[in-house]
This record gives structure tokens, sequence and C-alpha cells, in this order.
């Protein structure tokens, strides 16, 4: 059965997140302009065998919506703090899109830790077109039109970028409930988080990344392969897994073949007591 809760991570900030199960936590981190309602799949699946926990980012969904610090490095702060409160030890976090940058901003700011595993979801090291990441997603004149859109027009915008993270259109009540999380936030919010997370880079993190880490990407996703390979080469103890059929949301496109992965690799990495 999944539960609700909210949480205070921050004074004024309180974080919603959504639960199930009992026993190692599997937290769940969405990217912008989602929430946890994305990973619905995943908690009835984890919950079964794990304490699974979807969040909310501030900014997101039904938690906090403050007009300053919607940054990539806040989320990342808000991250440990929900962790702790909730007393969530040796998680396996597992993050999609922008929620990947948060755990690698987490680990940037307070070190590896006690995360027991990590696992990236169709994120590059950086969106952001560049000498450095010359096939990013975003160039700057791209994102300059998003921004405008986000602040003129973010519904008809939102409309069109829905079928962009799926390799086939979703259903019409699918993309209706779709469209309904990521259009929560007021516009400033969601162009701010835009705008933030499109200038970073992780690059240092993710060399010799300690954690071990699994990398999976769509057939169809909006990343570059070379990037999310590079990933798990990078990591001390990593492994890349495509998934045929499927874009950057594949964990909602082919939840059975993502949730056993998934636990294959958590299987292998962190021996059962």
């Amino acid at each position: 059965m999944v539960r609700s809760g909210s949480i205070e991570v921050a004074p004024g900030v309180a974080l919603h997140y959504e639960e199930s199960g009992t026993g190692r936590p599997i937290v769940f981190i969405h990217g912008v302009w989602a929430s946890s309602r994305f990973f619905a799949r995943q908690l009835d699946h984890f919950g079964r065998r794990f304490h699974a926990v979807a969040l909310d980012l501030r900014g997101h969904g039904r938690s906090a919506m403050t007009l300053k610090e919607q940054t990539v490095a806040t989320y990342a702060r808000d991250l440990k703090s929900f962790l702790e409160r909730l007393g969530l030890v040796r998680p396996i976090l597992v993050g999609w899109s922008m929620g990947a940058f948060v755990i690698w901003d987490f680990v940037r700011q307070f070190g590896p830790g006690d995360i027991a595993a990590v696992v990236v979801v169709d994120q590059a090291p950086s969106d952001l077109r560049s000498a450095a990441e010359p096939e990013g997603m975003i160039g700057i004149e791209f994102l300059a039109v998003l921004h405008r859109r986000t602040l003129d027009d973010r519904a008809a915008l939102v409309h069109e970028l829905i079928p962009m993270i799926f390799a086939h259109p979703p259903a019409a009540a699918d993309h209706r409930w779709l469209h309904a999380e990521m259009c929560r936030a007021p516009e400033v919010i969601a162009a701010a988080i835009l705008v933030d997370q499109t200038f970073q880079d992780y690059r240092d993190v993710l060399d010799g990344f300690p954690i071990p880490t699994l990398v999976c990407y769509g057939e169809r996703g909006t990343q570059p392969k070379a990037s999310l390979r590079w990933i798990a080469a990078a990591a001390r103890q990593g492994d890349a897994v495509e998934f045929k059929g499927c874009g950057h949301s594949l964990f909602i496109e082919d939840p059975a073949a993502f949730n056993a992965t998934v636990e294959a690799f958590i299987a292998k990495v962190i021996p059962s007591p």
C-alpha cells in the first residue's frame, strides 16, 4: 500500500513524498517539472521488498513552491535533510533526468557518504551543448526559446514536450495527468529551474565515481549515448543497459524490464545479509 507524507527539510519548506514497503530504502528522484507520481509503477513493485520512496522536489508536485533557491544545489541539500529526517540509511538513489543531477550534486557537496548504490536514468553529465559536450541536448539559442515559452505559454510548451520524452506518444489519459503534473509550479519557478539545471556539468564528480552505478537509457532516449556509457565506464563499479523501444521515460514505458534490471543490479552490488 502506498502512503503519502510531508516533511519539513528547511524552514518553511515541506516536501511531499510517497512511500511503500519496509526494509532497505530505495529513493526515486524525478526530473525537471515532474513529480513522485511518475514513479507509481516503481513504488508498487519495489515496495514488496524495499522501503520505496519517491519525493517531490521543492518547486515540483505537491511540495513547497518557494520563490527562491530553485537550484539543483538546493535540491541536493533538501535531499540530504530529507534522508536524515526520515531516517533513510544506506539508500539506493534512483535519479531520472535532472534527478541524476541532484544525486551528483549531493555527492559533490557531501561526499558519497552512506549511499549504497546509484541508478541513473537517461541523463548525461550535462544537458548544455558545448565544446565539451557537442551532442548536448540543449543549445543556448534553444534554451532561450524554452525559457521564453515557459514564461509566456507553458501549457502549450508542455503539450509539445510530452511526446518527445516517450518513444511513442502516450495515450490521451496519460497525456492529461502528465501535463497536469508538469504544470503544477508557477511559471517563474519552472523557468528558474530549467535554466539552472541546463548549466550544470558533473564530469568532475563522475570521473572515478566511487558508488556502484547503473545507467539505464532508452534506445530512443534524449541523451547522447556515448556520454551515458562514459558514466558507467568512469565509475569504479558501473554498468549500462539500453532499453529497446523506449525513450527518455523508459521506467514508464517498460516498467517490468526497468524494475527487473534495477533489482538485478541491486542484488549484484549489495549482497544479501
